[in-house]
């Protein structure tokens, strides 16, 4: 079940949809407007809900071209960012694959009013052939260029059960969990990505939060462990030391 609720009015519940079956969808940032009428639309794996004006009423599905990845660990999961990539005025979606092995980052370029998509797929990071689990997800200016980057990060999730039910695992074989961003290179308009790996290796990323920790103008990531290879478990600060122009 689907909902949101007002916390200008005892917390009042508004059912949204009903019936869904996702394992992630909305988190970290999967509400934006997707029609550029300034109200907040909610974003779910392959569906989008219109908000009627002010979130009270009906809310319109839609549908996007989410691709979901075949047997998944736990399922259709993904971690979702609404955001203007192109600077064409229009909101977008930027998603992660999450929750499985072999996941991918993507962003699904809006062609007006959330009714026409163009998917487009970023580049799998360089090191391990394979890819882990996408769990963090985040879109911000963070080099100063004035475009927005990507930044994801692999979860270090061992677990492999999963397989014995015919799932895929949650982490491939050898795999070092990396933190990336993916630096738009692009010009006039037309985003292109090339991956950065930021680190590799423990610790892993599990819903990594931005925000600029230290006062000096340039995003940073915090971030802490899931299910690590072991007894620490700790959050850790990623401090970006590109200074602001």
């Amino acid at each position: 079940m689907l909902s949101w609720f007002d916390t200008s009015n005892g917390l009042a519940r508004t059912i949204i949809a009903e019936g869904r079956d996702d394992h992630g969808g909305i988190a970290p940032c999967g509400a934006g407007d997707l029609t550029g009428n300034g109200a907040l639309d909610i974003v779910l794996p392959g569906v989008w809900y219109e908000n009627p004006g002010n979130g009270y009423g009906e809310w319109k599905r839609h549908e996007w071209p989410h691709r979901p990845i075949p047997n998944a660990s736990y399922g259709t999961s993904m971690r979702a960012w609404v955001a203007d990539i192109n600077g064409d005025g229009v909101n977008d979606i930027v998603y992660s694959d999450c929750d499985t092995a072999y996941s991918h980052v993507y962003w699904a370029e809006n062609l007006g009013g959330g009714e026409k998509w163009i998917v487009h797929q970023l580049p799998d990071p360089p090191g391990h052939p394979d890819t882990g689990s996408f769990h963090s997800l985040a879109v911000a200016d963070f080099n100063h260029d004035g475009k927005l980057e990507i930044f994801a990060g692999e979860q270090e999730d061992p677990d492999r059960g999963m397989m014995d039910s015919g799932k895929l695992p949650m982490k491939p074989l050898g795999l070092k969990e990396r933190g990336i961003i993916w630096v738009n290179v692009g010009e006039d308009g037309l985003p292109h990505f090339k991956p950065i790996v930021i680190s590799d290796d423990k610790p892993g990323w599990h819903d990594a939060v931005i925000g600029d920790v230290n006062g000096d103008g340039s995003i940073d990531i915090i971030s802490k462990e899931w299910h690590v290879e072991g007894p620490n478990y700790h959050v850790d600060y990623w401090r970006n030391d590109t200074l602001a122009k």
